[in-house]
């Protein structure tokens, strides 16, 4: 690794993350693309995570608690690191190849580009509706979002997997006080500042979560509470437009793939993400407590 100023700076945010911070470290450290430095942001980790972090040598920032925030933790660090490029990285996405680095900094050889997101493969092992619902927001397709291209509900962004260019995200930093989906927001406001995100199907990482019914509508509830802070006159009729032909395709896909008797849940779990996000949006009907206790999955937003 080079020791002179770094071209990119690989940021990893941490918490309890040893079941899967080694596997990610190590797909770190095989990239042919070697000009970086990688920063670990630890939020009071109690099992094994920083024994394993500290055999890489990267350098460690401890995030208290109290002061962490996915949008302000993410500022911090960009404030801390010292490349042109910022990559964004979480603690249980694994870099499928070695190429993963090379490929996310790649488009940034256009000054328009301020933004890059690669694809997220589900694991091997995922359940087949999360599996499927992932790889219909990742597919294999590059795309370039400008401003006049994208609408409500399109995946437009997402720092599981990312690269942002450092003198932009200065200027125009996430927000520090919102709930979850800071990238998406983010990359909704540098587009409209005339600005260009790309998705790099070929910048992949292995990558996916397994939802219960309740850790879904917990996790779309949090996602209706951000869209406050995205959407300042909401378009409807995109959003259910956009949630209609994912179903559609579902439902299409369960049916051929011999998952027919999947089909009821598929569609109840769809009808939960709406409910949810729709609840979200309406937060201030419900007490803080009840929010923290009973709708989130961000406890620590609500104290």
């Amino acid at each position: 690794m080079s020791v002179s100023r770094p071209r990119a700076s690989v940021i990893v945010l941490t918490h309890n993350s040893a079941k899967t911070i080694k596997s990610v470290l190590d797909g770190i450290k095989k990239q042919e693309f070697t000009n970086f430095e990688v920063l670990i942001f630890d939020t009071a980790s109690t099992d094994e995570t920083l024994d394993i972090v500290k055999d890489y040598a990267y350098r460690i920032i401890s995030v208290e608690p109290n002061d962490f925030g996915h949008g302000k933790t993410r500022n911090y660090a960009a404030r801390l690191a010292r490349g042109e490029f910022i990559i964004f990285l979480t603690h249980d996405s694994v870099p499928e190849n070695s190429n993963w680095l090379s490929e996310l900094v790649e488009p940034f050889s256009d000054k328009n580009v301020v933004g890059v997101y690669g694809r997220q493969i589900p694991r091997q092992n995922e359940n087949i509706l999360d599996k499927h619902f992932q790889m219909s927001l990742y597919g294999n397709t590059k795309i370039i979002w400008k401003s006049d291209n994208w609408h409500r509900g399109d995946n437009l962004f997402s720092d599981a997997n990312s690269a942002v260019r450092k003198s932009v995200l200065l200027k125009n930093p996430y927000l520090d006080d919102i709930i979850v989906s800071e990238d998406y927001e983010w990359a909704t406001r540098v587009l409209k500042l005339g600005f260009n995100i790309v998705y790099s199907p070929t910048a992949s990482v292995i990558h996916s979560h397994s939802y219960t019914i309740h850790s879904l509508f917990k996790r779309n509830f949090d996602v209706g509470v951000s869209y406050k802070d995205i959407y300042t006159s909401g378009d409807s009729y995109a959003f259910v437009s956009k949630g209609l032909v994912l179903v559609k395709k579902e439902i299409k896909y369960l049916h051929q793939s011999g998952h027919t008797l999947l089909i009821p849940l598929a569609i109840l779990r769809n009808i939960i993400r709406y409910f949810a996000i729709q609840l979200g949006e309406h937060e201030h009907l419900f007490t803080e407590k009840f929010k923290a206790e009973r709708l989130t999955a961000q406890k620590w937003y609500w104290k």
